[in-house]
């Protein structure tokens, strides 16, 4: 009943955090274990039948529901284990008979250093793991992603000298469909278009599966990393509402990069290329069916991924591309060449979707919900709700318009604005960008942009070594060109906020940017107001940043690690923007007080490792 597909746990890279797995063994790979002396916990009453009879027949949403949780509570206190010098290495089985694949939710989940937790099958032929403490979390939960088979084992290495409580399995959960090749005749394979635009798109786009509130199953639904106007690495990622509505959703979500087959005939790809958890940002329910989500890491360089852009148009008549895993299958591309209509759809605010009338190429099924739609330029400017469209009838699908979901609604947690465009440069449209791309080349330093009445100085300095040239940005736009840092002038008429930084160029190459420079010009009332503290990016490589509205001055910081222990204290004079550096600091989760004149906040920044 099982369709393997074989997972090379020799293959897997040293990256960190989240389900992120780490090159390292299981005691059990390198010595003798006798599985048969560990108790099995079965669940009988997984019947496959009975769950596709509960299912809703009604295809509207393209959601893909395909697993069933069951409560375990299960803990390691009376298990089997084997004692070594400076470990207990303890052992669980779990069976669920005939299930596609199993996964697994830990609780209390917050390893010491050097502890470790793997789970596989009895053959030995997959493998998830080494979990570390690199992958606590403040709320002590884990959700793996779905191993392939129907008994599990899960290893449990403790040292003797941890006194805490054991790690707990919640719960696990049984898949009754495949998510593995279950797609449709017509869907295309994303490498049967060569075209680079797409090559570079498809690296925003994830496969996701979730735990819904309502009914513990599993579904699957797409979504993609999105920009922001501070180019800072930020991992926003924007799905539909109708997926993903809640926190617990949220924290229950697995997040596949890179499942896709290597060329257009294959139907298999690999799909270890993981990140589990993330926080709910923003969402609009019953009104803009979408959400922002902030993964609980940064995707790692080896995952190579791409941060889309986007527009803002109301308006569009090109071809549309979509990007997407219906069914959960390995990542497949549609196209329409008419121009978009404008439509609605059920249960959220009238004329704010874009239909499809026809996809010419592909089409989209359960699971392909919360997938972007995108220009001709590769920018994103809707996400699917649902639609009629099949390989059988390939019409009337709908996507909520990325326009809407910019602004529509006031409030910080039910728009995208508040959070793709921190400064409140209000671009009509941004340009995505590879965070990886270029990296080590030097950046200009110490950019100022001073205004004195209309007029804006802006100076920096040269990178370490020179730069062939210089590329000076407003507003996410080229200002100028220069062979060497001068002295430039920018002479400001709207009312608005404007954003300076500068980039270094060698051999074609452009480098990331320098420091952000703000400023704020004549009567900006309608110009969105930082209105709480915020920090980015967080996750944080070597700093983050700390924006306050002007009325907050601060005064102090002070980072704590997860044992309460205080790392880092330092005294602030500086206004508004502050840059904290953590570069020193191991990567982990830490507590953030920000002292002011008139109280103390406290925020959580994860700190990760760049390889």
């Amino acid at each position: 009943m099982k369709k393997k597909i074989f997972f090379s746990f020799f293959m897997i890279p040293i990256i960190v955090f989240s389900q992120i797995d780490q090159n390292i063994l299981p005691f059990s790979f390198n010595n003798k274990v006798d599985f048969k002396l560990i108790d099995n916990y079965i669940i009988n009453s997984f019947d496959i039948d009975k769950f596709l009879l509960e299912d809703n027949d009604d295809a509207f949403y393209k959601q893909y529901s395909f697993a069933q949780s069951y409560d375990l509570d299960l803990n390691f206190d009376d298990c089997f284990f084997i004692e070594t010098d400076s470990f207990f290495v303890k052992y669980l089985k779990i069976s669920i008979p005939n299930t596609y694949g199993t996964a697994l939710y830990f609780s209390n989940f917050n390893l010491l250093n050097d502890e470790k937790v793997f789970v596989y099958n009895q053959s030995k032929s997959y493998l998830i793991g080494a979990f570390t403490s690199l992958n606590n979390k403040q709320n002590g939960f884990l959700h793996t992603r779905f191993l392939p088979d129907d008994t599990i084992i899960v290893e449990y290495q403790k040292l003797k000298i941890n006194t805490l409580k054991d790690i707990e399995i919640q719960s696990v959960a049984g898949a009754y469909r495949s998510i593995f090749n279950g797609s449709d005749w017509c869907e295309i394979n994303i490498n049967c278009d060569t075209l680079a635009l797409w090559q570079t798109v498809k690296k925003s786009v994830a496969k996701i599966t979730y735990k819904d509130d309502d009914n513990d199953k599993y579904y699957v639904c797409t979504g993609q990393l999105v920009a922001n106007t501070s180019i800072d690495q930020t991992p926003y990622f924007l799905t539909a509402n109708h997926c993903l509505n809640s926190e617990s959703e949220a924290n229950s979500a697995i997040f596949y990069f890179n499942y896709e087959a290597e060329d257009c005939l294959l139907d298999e790809g690999d799909d270890n290329q993981t990140i589990s958890g993330a926080t709910l940002i923003a969402t609009a329910n019953n009104k803009i069916d979408f959400t922002l989500l902030q993964l609980s890491a940064v995707p790692p360089e080896i995952y190579d991924p791409y941060y889309v852009g986007w527009s803002r148009v109301d308006v569009y008549s090109d071809t549309s591309i979509c990007i997407h895993h219906p069914a959960g299958d390995i990542k497949k591309i549609s196209k329409n060449y008419t121009p978009l209509l404008i439509s609605s759809f059920s249960g959220y605010d009238f004329d704010k979707h874009w239909q499809i009338d026809e996809w010419n190429e592909g089409t989209t099924e359960g699971g392909s919900s919360g997938s972007g739609l995108f220009t001709s330029n590769g920018l994103l400017i809707g996400t699917l709700s649902g639609g009629d469209a099949s390989c059988d009838y390939n019409y009337n699908d709908l996507y909520q318009q990325f326009y809407h979901e910019w602004d529509d609604y006031n409030l910080a947690q039910k728009q995208l604005a508040y959070w793709l465009d921190p400064y409140g440069v209000n671009p009509m449209q941004m340009q995505g960008y590879f965070p990886y791309k270029n990296i080590n080349l030097p950046k200009p330093n110490n950019l100022k942009a001073l205004l004195t009445d209309s007029l804006v100085e802006i100076t920096w300095e040269a990178s370490n070594p020179p730069a062939d040239k210089y590329f000076v940005y407003k507003n996410l736009e080229l200002l100028a060109e220069t062979i060497e840092p001068v002295t430039l002038y920018d002479v400001l008429i709207e009312d608005s906020v404007y954003v300076y930084y500068a980039t270094a160029v060698f051999d074609e190459q452009e480098s990331k940017p320098s420091n952000f420079e703000v400023i704020v010009f004549g009567d900006t009332s309608r110009v969105p107001k930082v209105t709480e503290i915020r920090m980015f990016p967080n996750p944080a490589l070597n700093q983050f940043s700390i924006i306050t509205p002007d009325t907050i001055p601060i005064t102090k910081i002070e980072i704590y690690n997860y044992n309460g222990l205080k790392v880092v204290e330092q005294e602030v004079n500086i206004l508004r923007n502050v840059t904290i550096d953590v570069s020193d600091l191991p990567p982990s989760w830490y507590i953030i007080r920000i002292y002011t004149t008139g109280d103390i906040y406290t925020r959580k920044l994860i700190k990760y490792i760049d390889y």
